[in-house]
């Protein structure tokens, strides 16, 4: 009984340290946002888990050859002293802007909703067709440092999911799908587009981890023109390429938004648990774009990516597979 009761209190001691436990926030702008030449735009830096914090500060930079800032507006009211002088904008010619907020480290700290805007910065397009910008937040030159009540002064870490502005035309977005599969099982991967719009050629790497994963075959999808011969695997190096070009030499081809074109399959090498990232790259062959309207000066309009992952599942000797 003694032993219960023990066992009881721990959980509830856990429980109650559980509790406690707060997420790191999440710093996070739009991407794959098109704007024409000329033309202004404005982009929300957002938060998730925003929660009791005291100090953040980091650094935003993006291509100035593409993007002139103007200014920085809509300023969250509920952030106590925050204003404009939270923002070093000295350097913002070269693309370059410090943002160093703080309140009353003995306060209670601010907690906004998730999903909320912290503020706007705002850019004049001045890049050509085509061209593509991240707005990065980074911890140079001003390092990243956030943090909350009952961590001050420690470092508490932050989540970052960068912007991005192109001009004129949205980048083909191509996402990998994830899986999972026991150890020694062969599982897929597709690769699918989105603003796949007048395409007329299209080169790009895939990169896996050759230690977790095994080439085993890549299957041309949905996309007129694509065979195995614009295809070359390199299984030793974990790396494949792929390079294509439209039929249609005056208007490419157009797809819609969740088109599969390709299927890559790997065998598993993992052991329980083990994630095993697939991802566009530009090594060995660099990524390259052409539309039909880009290729009178050759702009390459890039490509957004999200990577895709195989997990190992965990197999225990009486049979059993828990599927991570």
């Amino acid at each position: 009984m003694k032993r219960a009761i023990r066992l009881v209190v721990c959980l509830l001691a856990i429980g109650a340290w559980g509790h406690t436990l707060e997420a790191q926030p999440t710093f996070y702008m739009p991407c794959n946002v098109a704007v024409n030449a000329g033309e202004q735009i404005c982009i929300p830096v957002k938060v998730k888990d925003f929660t009791d914090l005291l100090v953040v500060q980091y650094s935003i930079q993006w291509d100035p050859a593409i993007l002139s800032f103007d200014q920085v507006q809509n300023l969250n009211p509920n952030v106590t002293d925050l204003d404009l002088t939270d923002f070093d904008v000295v350097d913002a010619p070269n693309g370059t802007i410090l943002f160093d907020w703080g309140t009353d480290i003995n306060g209670p700290g601010v907690t906004l909703g998730d999903d909320e805007t912290l503020f706007e910065l705002c850019f004049t397009a001045t890049g050509s067709y085509g061209q593509h910008t991240d707005i990065a937040i980074t911890d140079d030159p001003l390092p990243t440092y956030v943090t909350r009540v009952n961590a001050y002064p420690m470092d508490i870490g932050q989540f970052i999911d960068n912007g991005c502005v192109s001009i004129g035309v949205d980048p083909v977005t191509i996402n990998i799908s994830s899986t999972s599969g026991n150890p020694g099982e062969v599982v897929c991967v597709d690769l699918s587009v989105a603003d796949f719009i007048s395409i007329l050629s299209l080169q790009f790497s895939v990169q896996w981890d050759t230690t977790l994963l095994a080439f085993e075959s890549a299957t041309p999808l949905n996309l007129p023109g694509l065979t195995g011969a614009n295809i070359n695997p390199d299984s030793a190096m974990g790396n494949m390429t792929l390079s294509w070009v439209s039929q249609d030499i005056a208007n490419g081809n157009t797809l819609a938004d969740g088109t599969q074109i390709l299927q890559l399959c790997f065998t598993v090498l993992g052991s329980c648990g083990d994630n095993a990232p697939v991802w566009i790259s530009d090594t060995p062959s660099p990524i390259e774009v052409i539309n039909a309207i880009s290729a009178s000066n050759g702009q390459n309009i890039g490509i957004l990516n999200d990577p895709g992952y195989v997990t190992a599942n965990c197999v225990f000797p009486d049979g059993i597979t828990i599927n991570i």
